[in-house]
């Protein structure tokens, strides 16, 4: 079993009216994970990933959410040299986002530019097999 945390307190150094905290500078950030390698080749582990909120503008008055995945393998080493493993990633399949932005944007038809946040979504759960040969 292996886990880090990390907790920060991103500012700016130099007084602005603005505000002092550095958009997207995320304040925590924990991964916990948990392998297992069995003598009868047979090894596997899940991890969970979770970033905690951020301050998407320097006043700290819009903020993204936090984003929680939990990650799992399972694989077979045949030999030394030939191995399988099946990857399930985002297994609870959250609705999260990888990154969030906020700034403004105008879509076609629109009078003028409007302020809002802007997000990369994690991808939905997901399974991917691969074999290994090493030669």
């Amino acid at each position: 079993m292996s886990g880090y945390l990390a907790y920060s307190y991103a500012r700016f150094t130099e007084y602005d009216p603005i505000g002092d905290r550095i958009p997207n500078a995320v304040e925590s950030v924990a991964s916990v994970g948990v392998t297992y390698n069995s003598e009868t080749g047979l090894y596997g582990g899940i991890r969970l990933r979770f970033f905690g909120p951020a301050p998407l503008i320097e006043d700290n008055s819009v903020r993204s959410a936090s984003t929680t995945l939990v990650n799992l393998d399972a694989g077979y080493h045949f030999t030394h040299a030939l191995s399988l493993v099946v990857s399930t990633f985002n297994v609870l399949n959250r609705r999260d986002n990888d990154i969030t932005y906020y700034y403004e944007s105008q879509l076609r038809g629109e009078a003028a530019p409007v302020a809002d946040i802007h997000f990369h979504p994690v991808e939905s759960r997901t399974v991917r097999a691969a074999v290994t040969m090493l030669f």
